[in-house]
């Protein structure tokens, strides 16, 4: 009886132990996994196009390059959320991101790949997870056949 109670309790702890670490997070060199608690963001430059119109006229139009945050989510279920933000903080892109279009991605030897369609177009992400949580995207635009390299770093949020 005496070694049934030992085994039963060998295998609680061990359970305690090894449980915990089949869901951690681990970002070493050797997993190269996607975390779930924040948003991984890259500072991107929006080319803005402005008209000003009064009664119909216009009054002021000119250009300008808008410094903007491009922020990503990852859930654990496979999908991800996006959004282009200027002006709030982490906590809140976080909470947006919950609520907004989802897409799959997918992950395969540290490699990482999602798209975006949208009614005019598809803008596509292929890239790699790197140690330290950090992203490196390759992103394509079919919308305005605009590409560029986005390196991106993990945020936390609690």
């Amino acid at each position: 009886m005496k070694k049934l109670i030992r085994t039963i309790l060998f295998g609680l702890l061990m359970s305690l132990i090894l449980i915990p670490n089949a869901f951690a997070q681990d970002n070493t060199e050797g997993t190269k996994m996607v975390r779930f608690n924040g948003i991984y963001e890259t500072a991107i430059i929006s080319h803005a196009h402005t008209i000003k119109r009064t009664n119909g006229k216009i009054i002021e139009e000119y250009d300008s390059d808008v410094p903007r945050l491009e922020c990503f989510r990852f859930f654990p279920d496979g999908t991800v959320t996006t959004t282009v933000e200027s002006d709030k903080k982490t906590s809140e892109i976080y909470q947006e991101l919950d609520n907004i279009m989802s897409v799959k991605y997918t992950v395969s030897d540290g490699e990482i790949e999602f798209s975006f369609s949208y009614p005019n177009g598809t803008v596509e992400y292929r890239g790699t997870i790197m140690s330290g949580d950090k992203l490196e995207l390759d992103f394509h635009s079919s919308i305005n056949n605009a590409t560029d390299k986005l390196k991106c770093n993990f945020i936390e949020v609690r």
